[in-house]
């Protein structure tokens, strides 16, 4: 499904929406945007991010490399006990390049009767190398390897049928 606007996201209870997209693409201002909907209409989401653990508690972003699995295991455990507590929507705003690193997230949305839904962002790659400029500067190298690594050749066919496909900005 093709769509631009964050409304096309119709709201409804234990509902799982992973993001997926090279680093800069704009999944996390998409999800800010669907937030805002989602909090107007009086829906209770959370967002799960591997970005979140790298936050300190004045709001400075410090990435270490080195601490990569344990920020994706601290938002997959965040997802897993918001999905056991039925939180009505639960994000997840990560890259996501390649299904292993959704599946976990899906099969606790599976197990808690979550229907999984996949936001699948696409920027041009000239503005995602511009925005690592005033972002979290990540090197060009990484954003092109990670372009080559973005495919859906692996997705099971399930979650291709439940696939958004949006423009990036």
């Amino acid at each position: 499904m093709n769509f631009t606007n964050v409304t096309d996201i119709k709201p409804a209870k234990k509902q799982l929406y992973i993001c997926r997209g090279i680093s800069g693409s704009g999944k996390s201002t998409f999800i800010k945007a669907i937030s805002k909907s989602f909090l107007n209409l009086g829906i209770t989401f959370i967002e799960c991010s591997a970005d979140h653990f790298f936050f300190d508690k004045e709001g400075n972003y410090n990435f270490d490399v080195s601490q990569l699995g344990r920020a994706h295991k601290f938002s997959q455990r965040k997802a897993k006990e918001a999905m056991e507590t039925n939180v009505s929507v639960v994000f997840v705003d990560n890259t996501n390049l390649k299904y292993w690193e959704m599946k976990p997230y899906i099969d606790v949305a599976k197990k808690n009767e979550y229907t999984v839904n996949v936001l699948q962002i696409h920027t041009n790659i000239e503005t995602i190398l511009a925005r690592q400029i005033t972002g979290k500067n990540v090197p060009r190298e990484t954003i092109l390897k990670m372009q080559q690594k973005f495919d859906n050749s692996d997705l099971p066919q399930e979650i291709i049928d439940n696939t958004f496909f949006i423009k990036g900005e």
